[in-house]
C-alpha cells in the first residue's frame, strides 16, 4: 500500500497519499480484501463456538 485508507461507519472507504488514481483503486482493493478475510474468519468462527 502506498497511501493510507480510511473506512468510515457507514462503510465508505477514502483512500489519500496516493499519487495516481490507480494507485488509490489498488490500496482500496487491498483494504476491502484484508476486509473480507476479517469478516469471514469472524462469521467461520462464531459459527463453529
Amino acid at each position: 500500500m502506498k497511501g493510507k485508507v480510511t473506512v468510515f461507519g457507514s462503510g465508505k472507504m477514502i483512500g489519500v497519499g496516493t499519487k495516481s488514481v490507480k494507485d488509490a483503486e489498488k490500496d482500496l482493493t487491498i483494504a476491502y480484501t484484508m476486509l473480507m478475510n476479517v469478516v469471514e474468519k469472524r462469521s467461520t468462527a462464531s459459527n463453529t463456538s
